[in-house]
């Protein structure tokens, strides 16, 4: 744990900002500057913000690293525990393999997030079908945050 510790505060704070830090299992979150500032330019990259900075909350108060970058160019959301990663938050099955083909492909991340609205069997089997393809991350239900599954 203290070597978790260490290495969050050893982050240059002339570009992150320390959000968080989980004494319990170590996880952490912080935030480019650049992301911070890029949330100030309209109410949609302010709502955008908000929903990932809540995202990365989840996953920081699970234990993992969480970097929340600046994606303006089109990139992947966070470093989580070091692996790009693109978070996404669907309210069902219907585009599930749409977005993760997004995620990998257009946006150059390793690991998909799904943050689901509600569980649904067919959210289930379509994640089992990323997996038959390849694709790997993690997802929760939405008010039980405290389960995290990966997939």
């Amino acid at each position: 744990m203290r070597k978790l510790k260490q290495e969050y505060d050893s982050l240059n704070p002339d570009v992150w900002k320390k959000n968080y830090f989980n004494k319990e299992n170590g996880g952490y979150l912080v935030t480019e500057h650049k992301r911070v500032q890029q949330s100030t330019k309209s109410k949609n990259e302010k709502l955008k913000y908000e929903k990932e900075k809540n995202q990365c909350m989840v996953l920081a108060k699970n234990g993992q690293k969480i970097k929340l970058i600046d994606d303006s160019n089109g990139g992947f959301d966070i470093y989580m525990n070091d692996i790009a990663s693109e978070l996404k938050r669907l309210s069902s099955d219907n585009n599930i393999g749409s977005e993760a083909k997004d995620a990998v492909f257009n946006k150059k991340a390793k690991l998909i997030v799904f943050e689901f609205e509600k569980e649904s069997k067919a959210i289930h089997t379509e994640l089992s079908e990323l997996v038959r393809k390849g694709y790997h991350g993690k997802y929760w239900f939405k008010g039980r945050e405290s389960k995290i599954y990966n997939f």
